[in-house]
């Protein structure tokens, strides 16, 4: 199979010029290790995990199910409201 280099793949190493964007509710471990190990660069959403914690937990299972290179989408945009089920909503320790 021929493999099409880029900037993209050279900079990422990753097999093919493929990103699978952060999206909400389905950019979760499975998918993201399933994309990685097929050769794309994927995103893990951090805004679906319900705490900090979580995200650590599910950041840790795709470094189990990989060793080829990810991201993690971490939302910074402000809003007026917080999200429901996001960080901003959740009591300051």
């Amino acid at each position: 199979m021929t493999t099409l280099s880029t900037d993209l793949t050279r900079g990422f190493g990753i097999t093919h010029p493929v990103v699978c964007g952060g999206m909400s509710g389905v950019g979760t471990a499975p998918l993201i290790t399933t994309v990685a190990n097929a050769g794309a660069l994927g995103f893990l959403t951090a805004l679906t995990q319900p705490t900090p914690e979580a995200l650590a937990a599910e950041i840790g299972r795709v470094n189990d199910g990989t060793d080829q290179p990810f991201g993690v989408n971490l939302t910074i945009l402000p809003t007026i409201n917080p999200l429901p089920g996001s960080w901003a909503a959740w009591p300051s320790r």
